[in-house]
């Protein structure tokens, strides 16, 4: 088994390594449910599989229950799945994931699991079009 947050981490990397809209937005969202799967572990939870987790995270962490908000909206879940997002949404769902990430760690004491700002590849979108979207 590997560190804490190093699945998370590794979820980031190629979320921000990628070209794809729906690809960076995917590894974003798993990156962060990864991150609140550990706290839930450090609570003694029973697992809790996919966006569950943030059904439970405020009763574990009441302090990270803003995040678990953010990360179980609607609106957020079918970003550039079932609706069109921009190139912009989707970054701002990655930077607020590594945000995320990182503040999971300082609460458990380990390292944050990508230091540093997280470089981004240029997202391939095709002119006139949304993430997502049609032209």
């Amino acid at each position: 088994m590997g560190l804490p947050l190093e699945s998370a981490g590794e979820h980031l990397r190629a979320a921000g390594a990628t070209s794809s809209p729906l690809e960076r937005a995917l590894h974003a969202r798993i990156a962060a449910r990864r991150a609140a799967a550990e706290v839930l572990a450090g609570g003694r939870r029973a697992r809790v599989d996919g966006d569950a987790v943030w059904e439970v995270l405020p009763d574990v962490a009441p302090e990270l229950g803003e995040w678990a908000r953010y990360f179980s909206d609607a609106d957020l879940r079918d970003l550039g799945v079932s609706r069109p997002a921009s190139p912009r949404e989707v970054d701002d769902l990655l930077r607020g994931s590594s945000d995320f990430v990182t503040l999971v760690a300082g609460r458990l004491e380990v390292p944050p699991p990508v230091a540093g700002t997280l470089p981004l590849a240029p997202l391939r979108v095709a002119r006139g079009v949304r993430v997502g979207g049609r032209a």
